[in-house]
């Protein structure tokens, strides 16, 4: 094992104490007879702390390496991979999903295509694209002159038949048969009356496939009941009701006042079917108040009849005496509790249904409207814990049971919305099975499958599970399944067909188009639209401002653009929202490295990565990212040990790999580094030869190997001699160099028009830069800088410039650069911007020239004090295999002064 010079220097230290506290406690033995002199004061002295101070300096060689007067270069700097997308959340479905539960069920890679004309025909206020207007049909059925019933099959004929019994009213005559059109009689829902039973049927016949009368114009047929074998009104929701209400007594009963409330509840289902439900209803509900005044359920009627009417007041006026009449059961509490609801008063009806499940006792109507408020507010785990309470105490007979499937179809959308899919899909396929056109079963299986239950398409009409325009199903779709449907359109990459779903959303229930505008955002994503996507995710902000996803999918776009203060605001916004949102914290993670605000940025990740351990994902992205911010950061042990954890939960993944090799060679085992980068190379290898993470790796063996092969030559000048170190001197317009102070100084006057130099020669073939402190006094009246330059002998004193880089400190006072290189035309000094590139005299300035590259891809930068005045500029004026020369220069006119000093010269180059 290789012992580290300061394990030796320790060892000996050692050796030496443990030497003098031997020899000391072996000398002669102190006299025993007490001191009888005065108690002397015990002062203590802190000792100085030079070792520290002197620790805080690394060593610039090793402690017992011989002196010299070059070293290696520092390390590299780090060159960020070419890193994944930031994993993206896609939109949540209509049907609810807490955003706790983002993260595990939602996280994806976007796949961005290059469909920039999808949006071409969009309408921002919700048009549908492809032709569908409001008045279209997704199922029309014509039904036109020329169908001959003779010509149809049996079944065909039968179809036919209950089509017409659904739009006319129907007369069977003894001797001509079954006649189609419609009832004239005042009243007819009476006809069958005993005290009406000879009355004659006035009918007016129509053409039953086109609807048109039979004899336009004429006065409806009177038909003696003799002639009539039976007739029958056009089988309408209106007519039904009619019937049944002329059915019922005008007084209730004890065998009919059940009969009358589930009448006036169907009344108020089918207000806007046709008019005078409403009055239907009001009038049943007050015959049944009449009748049973120590029951609720009348007066709650009311409440429901003034509130589908819009009367609200009125409402609110029974809902309150229903309150203080039957405020010991629960259904008052609620139906007020739902009022408030109505206004947006979510606290107060809370209040309200928490008393109410307060006094419940054994029933489930106010469990079940807490569980459906605390859904609705995205309060799913504790909606469970109501609903399934709710659940249980639901009686099981016929007589409950849309109330019992609604109450299921609440427990199935809390325990999806509470990211327990597994548990909510078999509850949506019950739904479903109970009733094959339930559509809240099918977007809840819809958005199960979405989120990555496996689903039975069986269970699925045709156009519910497949989002082809081919398959698109009835008109009268949920604005839930619209969505649900659209979003899987997406995933399935049919962006079309997303697109068109989404929009139809929109139109099917404006006041919840945040959901549909999510899922619009995030196709225009996909779709190559960024801008578009963030345009759209705007206008779901302003419609609810609080949107979490929203928020995120912003922050995230915001981000990538690097539009790093709006992408804060949105994120920090969303985390206000919920604390705990892991794909927040990543993202805030990210935007601290890209910043260099690296201790912030550990500390979102230190605490994304709790919550993702506490949720059980594997997040191997989120310890690559943190071993990148601490690389930057200059934490290198750190940045090893994070990913290595990333690469024990993906070993595959190639990228930590590469990152884990350059903590290697930043820790001082470059060999290392080159085997491990060869090593992802080689992971990568079924990949193409043009992968931009084979590239990098590539890259990065080329550049720690050529580093390696390069050192730094010093001279600080701490001698008194000049010529020394390959230094010469060319003194011949009067200047003269002299070293004093550890500093060479070009100073004096000139004796004719020329220039002053300090050079020496080096292989253009080893050169890489030539750096400096330059110090020009303001006496100097003259150019002053450090060059590097290409020439070639043409006399003792002459030479013939082919290629040469100067920057320096013009006679007014303002930096100069000069690049030259033959072949090409000379563009001479070029003065930079004062305010800019200040040149102040009197003052140490640090000059760097250097060259990368060979050939004609080589390429020039120049800085001065750290600020680069040419940059990746092509330069191939040095050559491969000439002498170059390079140094310090003044140059100036007859009886000018000049005063330039040069120290700390740093001269890059390749090992020969």
């Amino acid at each position: 094992m290789k012992l580290r010079q300061e394990q030796i220097v320790f060892a000996v230290a050692l050796l030496i104490v443990g030497g003098m506290y031997v020899s000391g406690s072996k000398g002669p033995e102190k006299s025993k007879r007490p001191d009888r002199g005065v108690d002397k004061e015990l002062v203590r002295y802190d000792a100085p702390a030079l070792l520290a101070e002197a620790a805080e300096e690394p060593l610039t060689q090793e402690l017992f390496s011989p002196p010299r007067d070059s070293r290696p270069l520092p390390p590299l700097g780090f060159v960020e991979p070419p890193l994944p997308d930031l994993l993206a959340l896609a939109p949540p479905p209509a049907t609810g999903l807490a955003p706790s539960a983002f993260g595990r069920l939602l996280r994806t890679a976007v796949q961005r295509g290059t469909r920039f004309d999808l949006f071409d025909d969009f309408d921002v206020q919700g048009a549908v694209p492809g032709g569908l207007d409001e008045d279209s049909d997704f199922a029309d059925v014509e039904i036109g002159d020329g169908i001959d019933p003779d010509q149809l099959e049996s079944e065909e004929r039968r179809q036919l038949e209950t089509l017409y019994r659904q739009l006319y009213d129907v007369l069977e005559l003894t001797d001509f048969g079954t006649t189609y059109g419609r009832m004239a009689n005042e009243d007819p829902y009476g006809l069958r009356d005993q005290a009406r039973a000879n009355e004659p049927i006035q009918f007016v016949e129509v053409v039953a496939s086109s609807g048109q009368d039979r004899y336009p114009g004429q006065p409806p047929v009177t038909f003696e009941r003799a002639r009539v074998r039976d007739f029958s009104l056009a089988q309408t929701p209106e007519n039904e009701v009619r019937q049944a209400f002329h059915d019922l007594p005008e007084v209730a009963s004890p065998a009919t006042w059940r009969d009358m409330i589930e009448l006036a509840e169907r009344c108020v289902e089918l207000k806007y079917e046709f008019d005078g439900a409403l009055d239907m209803a009001r009038e049943l509900y007050e015959r049944v108040a009449v009748f049973r005044p120590e029951e609720p359920e009348p007066i709650l009627g009311l409440v429901r009849v003034h509130e589908a009417a819009f009367d609200f007041e009125a409402a609110f006026a029974e809902a309150e005496r229903a309150v203080e009449k039957f405020g010991f059961r629960p259904e008052p509490l609620v139906a007020l509790a739902r009022l408030e609801r109505t206004f947006l008063m979510d606290d107060s009806a809370e209040a309200r249904l928490r008393e109410a499940v307060r006094v419940e006792r054994g029933t489930w109507v106010a469990s079940a409207a807490l569980g459906e408020l605390l859904v609705d507010t995205g309060r799913y785990a504790e909606a469970i814990e109501h609903l399934a309470r709710a659940f249980e105490r639901l009686p099981t007979d016929v007589g409950v049971r849309r109330q019992r499937d609604r109450v299921r179809g609440l427990y199935a959308t809390a325990m999806l919305g509470a990211g327990r899919v597994t548990d909510a899909a078999p509850m949506f396929a019950a739904m479903l099975n109970a009733d094959g056109e339930d559509q809240r079963g099918m977007a809840g299986l819809i958005a199960c499958e979405l989120l990555g239950a496996e689903i039975d398409d069986s269970n699925l009409p045709e156009w519910a599970a497949d989002p082809s325009a081919a398959a698109f199903g009835p008109r009268d779709l949920r604005f839930e399944v619209l969505v649900n449907r659209g979003l899987a359109a997406i995933a399935e990459r049919n962006l079309e067909a997303g697109l068109r779903d989404l929009q139809l959303a929109r139109r099917a229930d404006p006041l919840h188009e945040v959901a549909a505008l999510r899922g619009l955002a995030w196709l225009a994503e996909n779709a190559g639209l960024v801008g578009r996507s963030l345009e759209l995710t705007e206008l779901a902000l302003e419609t609810r401002p609080g949107d979490v996803w929203c928020l995120l999918h912003r922050g995230r776009l915001l981000l990538e653009s690097e539009d790093y203060e709006g992408a804060e605001a949105s994120l920090r916004a969303a985390l206000e929202q919920d604390a705990e949102l892991g794909d927040a914290l990543a993202l805030l993670g990210w935007l601290g490295t890209l910043r260099s605000r690296f201790d912030e940025a550990e500390l979102y990740y230190e605490r994304a990565i709790q919550l993702a351990e506490r949720a059980r994902e594997v997040r191997p992205d989120l310890w690559l990212r943190r071993g990148i911010n601490h690389i930057q950061s200059g934490a290198v042990l750190e940045a090893r040990d994070a990913l290595q954890t990333a690469l024990e939960l993906d070993p595959e993944n190639a990228i930590a790999m590469g990152v884990r090799a350059w903590c290697e060679y930043l820790l001082g085992d470059a060999e290392e580094a080159v085997i491990r980068l060869r090593q992802m190379d080689d992971r990568l290898r079924s990949a193409s030869d043009d992968d931009p993470r084979r590239e990098w790796a590539r890259q990065q063996i080329e550049r720690i190997t050529e580093h390696l092969t390069k050192v730094v030559w010093i001279d600080g000048f701490e001698y008194s001699t000049v010529g020394l170190n390959n230094w010469f001197a060319n003194e011949v317009a009067g200047p003269t160099a002299r070293l004093a102070d550890g500093v060479l100084r070009l100073e004096g006057t000139f004796d004719s028009s020329g220039e002053v130099r300090y050079y020496q020669e080096i292989s253009s073939a080893r050169f890489v830069a030539f750096e400096a402190d330059l110090w020009v006094s303001a006496v100097t009246n003259g150019r002053a800088g450090i060059f590097v330059a290409r020439e070639n002998a043409r006399g003792r004193d002459e030479r013939q410039t082919l290629g040469r880089v100067n920057v320096a400190r013009s006679r007014d006072g303002v930096a100069q650069v000069l690049a030259d290189q033959s072949g090409r035309p000379e563009r001479g000094w070029t003065d930079l911007p004062e305010s800019v590139v200040p040149f102040a005299p009197d003052t140490w300035h640090r000059l760097r020239i250097e060259t990368d590259g060979e050939g004609s891809d080589a390429t020039l930068n120049v800085f001065i004090d750290g600020l680069p005045v040419i940059e990746n500029e092509r330069f191939s004026g040095f050559g491969r295999a000439n002498n170059l020369v390079l140094g310090v220069f003044v140059e100036g006119d007859t009886g000018r002064q000049a005063d330039v000093r040069l120290d700390n010269v740093e001269i890059t180059k390749r090992n020969q």
